[in-house]
This record gives C-alpha cells, sequence and structure tokens, in this order.
C-alpha cells in the first residue's frame, strides 16, 4: 500500500498538498458565507490519515520502507499537519472573535497532536524490536488530543444555541 501513497505522493509532490489545502479553504469560506460553525475537523482528519498510514507500513523491508517513509513524512505528513495547524488557528481566531481566549487552548492541542505525531514517527522504529506498547500509548494519544477541540468547539456552540 505504501508503494502506491508513494507513487502518488511523488507525482503530485507539491500538487496534492496544495490541491487538499486549497479545497479546504475553499469549504471553509463557502460554509463561512452559510453562517454554519466549522468545528476544526481537518487536521484531525489529516492526522488520522498519516496514523493510519504510519500503521499499514509494510515491515518486512525495513531498509526501502524507512527511506519511503522518511520522504513521505518530510513531504506530506509534517507540511500538512503544520499548515492545517496554521490554518485552523486563523480560522478559529476569525471565526470566534468574540471568545478570542477559547482558541488558545484548541491552538495548544493542535500543537500537542502534532507533537505526538512526531514522538510517535520517532518510535516507529521500536515496532522493529517488537515494543509495540509506547507507539500504541502514542497514537491513542495522539487521536485523543486532535479530536478533543473538535469536541469543544461543538460543546460550546451547542451550549451557546440553547441556553
Amino acid at each position: 500500500m505504501l508503494d502506491y501513497i508513494f507513487v502518488i505522493f511523488f507525482m503530485g509532490f507539491p500538487g496534492v498538498q496544495i490541491l487538499v489545502l486549497v479545497s479546504s479553504i475553499f469549504l471553509a469560506i463557502k460554509r463561512n458565507k452559510l453562517h454554519k460553525r466549522v468545528y476544526g475537523l481537518f487536521f484531525p482528519i489529516i492526522i488520522t490519515m498519516c496514523n493510519i498510514w504510519l500503521v499499514s507500513i509494510d515491515r518486512t523491508e525495513l531498509f526501502d520502507d524507512a527511506l519511503r517513509f522518511s520522504f513521505f513524512l518530510i513531504s506530506f505528513c509534517l507540511p500538512m499537519l503544520i499548515s492545517s495547524t496554521l490554518y485552523h488557528s486563523i480560522r478559529l481566531y476569525y471565526l470566534y472573535k468574540s471568545i478570542k481566549w477559547r482558541v488558545f487552548p484548541v491552538s495548544l492541542c493542535y500543537l500537542f497532536g502534532l507533537i505526538f505525531h512526531y514522538l510517535n514517527t520517532m518510535h516507529w522504529e521500536e515496532l522493529f524490536r517488537g515494543q509495540k506498547f509506547m507507539f500504541n500509548i502514542l497514537l491513542i494519544s495522539t487521536v485523543i488530543v486532535s479530536y478533543l477541540p473538535c469536541q469543544y468547539l461543538y460543546t460550546l456552540q451547542r451550549r451557546k444555541n440553547n441556553p
């Protein structure tokens, strides 16, 4: 599976990243014109995709997969995660102007999700040594931390609409 992903993103570099980012900005602007709130799902979806690709790597060919994974991480995962973190921070800052102080913890959660994903990729080699516990803990914490802001913004909006 990683071979196909590697070929797709190698041929589409940097077009795929730009296409995903522009389409998400277009959808966010369109939803903003409809006065609907965006709950920050772009970052968790991207980080979940990166973690799924991290888990689905064939671990039989260590050297080839390590090179492919490093290229995939540097060329796709990290730029997409950093751009989605910045995008959500800026978007939420302008969307929730009246409660700017609540945007800071949301941005901080996105930053922690990015750090957990980076730590998870650092522990990727430990899977070859059979130490899967730390990898699973970091994977679960990445998912929890990345989806917390969405739940927080959804609850905040529900409370605001239903006093």
